[in-house]
Order: C-alpha cells, then structure tokens, then sequence
C-alpha cells in the first residue's frame, strides 16, 4: 500500500523566515555586547587581564560567527525541502 507524504511548504518557508530572523538577532545582538565588551578592555589598560578579555571576545566572535552559520544552513535546507517538494 501507497503512503502519501503530506507537507505544508508554506510552514517550511516560514520556518526558514523565522530562522533568518533569528540568525540576524543573534549577529546584531552578540555584536553589540562584543562591541560594548571591546570597550570594558581599554578600562584595564596593557593588563594581563586586558590581554585574557581580548582573547575571549575573540573565541566570542568565532562561536557567534558558528552559529549564525548554523543557523543559515538549516534555514537554506528549509528552502531546499521546499524546492523539492514543489518540484
């Protein structure tokens, strides 16, 4: 017996919507606190602990960098599910 495969496209369009949404949040909102964190180090002058701060905005800005790209892959494989199921 022959099972149909019923999907709305239209809910996979708004979740890839809605998780570019949230990758574009996630950007604007994590560069601001770097930014504002950015600042903070020039309170602590050539200090070791300006130097550990800077490193760790550092490893901050790659993990955000990670998840937005998380983030627009599987909003792309939305977009691609709908592509395929469209076609």
């Amino acid at each position: 017996m022959s099972k149909k495969l019923h999907v709305s496209t239209d809910e996979l369009r708004i979740a890839a919507a809605q998780l570019d949404m949230h990758a574009a949040d996630l950007s604007r909102g994590h560069a601001a606190a770097h930014a504002n964190m950015a600042s903070a180090v020039t309170g602590f002058g050539t200090t070791l602990s300006a130097a550990a701060l800077t490193e760790r905005i550092t490893q901050w800005e790659q993990e955000t960098a990670e998840h937005h790209a998380e983030l627009g892959h599987h909003c792309e494989g939305h977009r691609a599910a709908v592509a395929s199921y469209t076609t």
